[in-house]
């Protein structure tokens, strides 16, 4: 079995020696990594030996790495940097696709999980072929909750629903519950919270703010059971799965929608839902972003003459903004559905109230809505 050794050089010696881990623990494939938490260690370390893969934090990891080793190498002795270091990952502090950024040259998102970033070494970048992830020697360290296949569900056909409207009390978050609950049924859905007020949809604690802060702040770099960096932050009520929105309203307003864009792209990446559900609160500034994110979005309409006032002006403004770009307005408008609701049937308790939504006839009416627009394949449910 061939030996492969990978190097990680990194400000960052906390993500470095959990990746490290990781990375050794988590494939039958023999593999050596070690961390340097200097450079003069590193390139004392290649002047013996050689690296398959350097995974690195700085820009310009291969000219610092040539000009230490050059310092006291005579000429007749010099080898290439690469022959040395056969291939180079630059972990960016951004939320982004991988890229080739050279040849054996590659550029990868810090908030990839470990299991995504050691797929895309060993599949991509090391070329193994038939490569399935088996976690042999990491399913005896960690217990039989690792499935079978280590590899990340790449299917990327993760559908965001957005649900929004410029008017206030219209059934917003109402309509977010039931397309979550009924998404719910045969796929893993997740809703996400932006409105105020929400009382069960809303935390003082390990809420949608607290997660945007930990996303600038921290990396993702645990193990399976913990690889995805919104676990912690995702609540369970009635099997209806979602992140909570903050409950004071100063730390709701610092939510930019640049952040939201941010959180939603890497819950596309991560794979692990079929839904998410984004209940959009009004008055956000650049809106149109988050908008342009979704997939479809629903658009309470209550019908009387002040609301559609309001969602009239909404749609001029979303005109005016995209004027540079016509193609890009009629793209966005294309996808916003205005749905007409009835009311809520009252319950005495919450309880009741989730149970009863998705046979009431707020739940037909949604089922109706799902089935004209092709959200969640309803027309084949039972």
């Amino acid at each position: 079995m061939k030996y492969f050794a990978i190097g990680i050089w990194d400000d960052n010696t906390e993500y470095g020696l959990r990746l490290a881990e990781y990375l050794m623990h988590c494939t039958e494939y023999q593999i050596q990594v070690m961390t340097f938490s200097e450079l003069r260690q590193l390139v004392k370390w290649i002047r013996k030996h050689s690296l398959d893969v350097l995974i690195t934090g700085g820009e310009n990891a291969l000219e610092e790495i040539r000009h230490m080793y050059y310092e006291d190498v005579f000429s007749d002795q010099k080898e290439e940097v690469q022959d040395l270091v056969s291939a180079v990952i630059e972990l960016q502090d951004k939320v982004m696709e991988p890229a080739e950024a050279g040849r054996n040259h590659y550029k990868v998102s810090r908030y990839w999980s470990s299991l995504n970033l050691m797929n895309f070494i060993i599949g991509t970048v090391l070329k193994i072929p038939d490569f399935s992830g088996t976690p042999g020697k990491r399913r005896e360290k960690y217990g039989e909750s690792i499935p079978d296949s280590g590899r990340i569900n790449r299917r990327n056909n993760v559908d965001i629903i957005g649900i929004f409207s410029p008017v206030s009390r219209c059934g917003k978050t109402t309509l977010s519950v039931a397309f979550t609950q009924l998404l719910g049924e045969t796929e893993r859905s997740l809703m996400i919270c932006m409105d105020q007020y929400s009382e069960i949809f809303s935390s003082e604690q390990d809420n949608l703010s607290d997660l945007i802060f930990r996303m600038g702040t921290a990396c993702s770099t645990e193990s399976e059971s913990q690889q995805d960096l919104f676990s912690e932050y995702v609540r369970n009520w009635n099997q209806l799965e979602y992140i909570p929105s903050p409950v004071y309203e100063d730390d709701l307003n610092q939510i930019s929608s640049l952040q939201m864009v941010e959180v939603l792209k890497l819950l596309k990446q991560q794979s692990r839902y079929r839904y998410i559900v984004v209940d959009i609160r009004t008055g956000m500034d650049n809106l149109q972003e988050i908008l342009q994110q979704c997939d479809q979005i629903f658009m309470p309409d209550p019908g009387d003459t002040v609301s559609s006032s309001k969602i009239h002006m909404f749609e001029e403004l979303m005109r005016k903004q995209s004027v540079q770009d016509p193609e890009e307005e009629k793209f966005l408008l294309n996808r916003i559905h205005k749905v007409r609701l009835p009311e809520v049937i009252q319950t005495n308790t919450l309880e009741n109230y989730y149970k009863e939504l998705g046979w009431s006839s707020f739940g037909k009416c949604v089922r109706e809505v799902m089935e004209r627009y092709d959200v969640g394949g309803i027309e084949n449910r039972g």
